[in-house]
Protein backbone atom coordinates (compact mmCIF):
# COMPACT_ATOMS: atom_id res chain seq x y z
CA UNK A 1 0.00 0.00 0.00
CA UNK A 2 2.52 2.20 -0.73
CA UNK A 3 0.35 5.49 -1.98
CA UNK A 4 -1.30 5.77 1.47
CA UNK A 5 -0.06 8.45 3.69
CA UNK A 6 0.05 9.19 7.29
CA UNK A 7 -3.56 10.43 8.67
CA UNK A 8 -5.35 8.49 6.10
CA UNK A 9 -8.25 7.75 7.59
CA UNK A 10 -10.50 5.93 4.23
CA UNK A 11 -9.66 2.52 5.48
CA UNK A 12 -10.44 3.14 9.21
CA UNK A 13 -13.72 4.54 7.93
CA UNK A 14 -14.09 1.69 6.11
CA UNK A 15 -13.11 -0.73 8.72
CA UNK A 16 -15.09 0.62 11.72
CA UNK A 17 -18.56 0.56 9.24
CA UNK A 18 -17.56 -2.97 8.72
CA UNK A 19 -17.12 -3.82 11.58
CA UNK A 20 -19.93 -2.05 13.20
CA UNK A 21 -22.70 -3.25 11.27
CA UNK A 22 -21.42 -7.18 12.04
CA UNK A 23 -21.23 -5.84 16.10
CA UNK A 24 -24.85 -4.21 15.34
CA UNK A 25 -26.28 -7.05 13.70
CA UNK A 26 -25.07 -10.11 16.36
CA UNK A 27 -25.53 -7.19 19.59
CA UNK A 28 -28.51 -4.89 18.75
CA UNK A 29 -26.29 -1.85 19.95
CA UNK A 30 -26.81 1.11 18.13
CA UNK A 31 -25.04 3.85 20.31
CA UNK A 32 -22.16 4.84 17.52
CA UNK A 33 -19.61 5.22 20.20
CA UNK A 34 -19.81 1.96 22.11
CA UNK A 35 -20.00 0.59 18.94
CA UNK A 36 -17.21 1.96 17.87
CA UNK A 37 -15.23 0.90 21.11
CA UNK A 38 -16.04 -2.92 20.65
CA UNK A 39 -14.49 -2.94 17.44
CA UNK A 40 -11.22 -1.30 19.13
CA UNK A 41 -11.58 -4.00 21.48
CA UNK A 42 -12.85 -6.94 19.55
CA UNK A 43 -11.10 -6.18 15.95
CA UNK A 44 -8.05 -3.65 16.52
CA UNK A 45 -6.52 -2.26 13.58
CA UNK A 46 -2.93 -3.32 13.97
CA UNK A 47 -1.01 -1.83 11.47
CA UNK A 48 -3.89 -0.54 9.34
CA UNK A 49 -3.83 2.28 11.36
CA UNK A 50 -2.71 5.22 9.66
CA UNK A 51 -4.73 7.62 11.41
CA UNK A 52 -2.87 10.55 13.53
CA UNK A 53 -2.62 10.16 17.38
CA UNK A 54 -2.10 13.14 19.53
Amino acid sequence: MPDIKEGEVSISHVWYELYGKLIKNKTGETDKDKLNKMVDELYPLGKLDFRMHI
